[in-house]
């Protein structure tokens, strides 16, 4: 937060911190819902409440939809409407491409890395520090290609469904 322009009173950083955790947690839970079958299949997630028949499948999806109907207008609250959009958009791509594109290629984690650089374009444009998203950019795609070379052979990616 203190990296935006202008000071923050305390409930409106509030607001953009809920709203914010929010839509991260709806793109999570969307995520989840999506990939159910392949998590069943996995050791490492079959145990998760979908996988595992601990909550059903429309239950998940309505939280899912709910959670971000209820914290893209808090992020709007708490901050602005380019915050929301941003939130809006980060959300979209998480569960409309990275998650379609992981069961087929390592390339998905190059969305992330894509997000980071329309991130880094926009906060110049914006007059907002670069030099953090320029860190981040060049930092993303070796940390992730790192972390995927960590994990076992069984991932997404090679799990026959």
């Amino acid at each position: 937060m203190w990296l935006a322009p202008g000071a923050l009173t305390p409930s409106r950083w509030l607001l953009t911190l809920l709203g914010t955790a929010g839509t991260v947690g709806a793109a999570n839970a969307l995520n989840c819902y999506l990939e159910r079958d392949v998590d069943r299949v996995m050791a490492r997630t079959r145990n998760r409440p979908l996988p595992a028949g601990r909550m059903d499948p429309p239950v998940a999806l309505a939280f899912a939809v709910a959670l971000a109907g209820v914290a893209l207008p808090i992020l709007a609250l708490g901050s602005n409407l380019l915050t929301t959009g941003l939130g809006l958009l980060a959300l979209v791509i998480y569960v409309g491409v990275y998650t379609p594109l992981k069961p087929h290629t390592d390339a998905a984690m190059l969305v992330g890395a894509a997000t980071t650089v329309v991130w880094l374009a926009l906060t110049v444009l914006l007059d907002v520090t670069w030099m953090v998203g320029k860190v981040l950019v060049t930092a993303t795609p070796p940390m992730v290609a790192w972390i995927v070379s960590a994990v076992p052979a069984v991932t997404p990616v090679n799990v026959a469904v």
